[in-house]
Formats: C-alpha cells, structure tokens, sequence
C-alpha cells in the first residue's frame, strides 16, 4: 500500500520501507522501520529550509544527511547508516 507524506510516495517493497519522490526523481530512501524514514523525511525538508544560509557542514541534522548532500546518490540506506552511528 502506497501512501503520501511531505512530497513523498512510502510503499513496502521487498521487505524494506521505501520513499520515492512525488516529482519522479530517481532518488529514494530506504528502511526497514517505518519511523525512521519518515523522521529521515523531515530531516530532508529541515535542512533544505537551511540552504543557502549555511555552509552543508553546518548544516543541523544527522550525519548521513551532511554526508549525502556533500555527495549525493540516488539512494539513502538510512538502516546502514543507522549501523555506522551516521543517525
């Protein structure tokens, strides 16, 4: 079952949460629990409100995010990232 948060389209597939953009995008974020891809959501949205005003090292949210806006994939594994303490 697909549903709708922040600009975002969540659905199970293969035993993983995954959030799509609602824009087609090709980029997607991954977890197998629930809670921590919505809260990695609403971290995306707080830091993009930041940009421009501060550098992506300044940047207030989890690692994972600084790291993946220095060096953006088209995929976020927020359960490995978790793993590493990037959270």
């Amino acid at each position: 079952m697909k549903k709708a948060y922040r600009d975002y389209i969540t659905e199970l597939r293969n035993g993983k949460h995954v959030a799509r953009p609602v824009d087609g995008d090709q980029f997607e974020m991954r977890s197998i629990y629930p809670p921590r891809l919505y809260a990695a959501i609403d971290a995306l949205h707080a830091a993009l409100e930041q940009i421009p005003a501060v550098s992506v090292a300044e940047i207030t949210g989890p690692r994972w995010l600084r790291e993946w806006l220095a060096r953006p994939t088209d995929i976020i594994d927020l359960d490995a990232a978790y793993a590493r303490g990037a959270c």
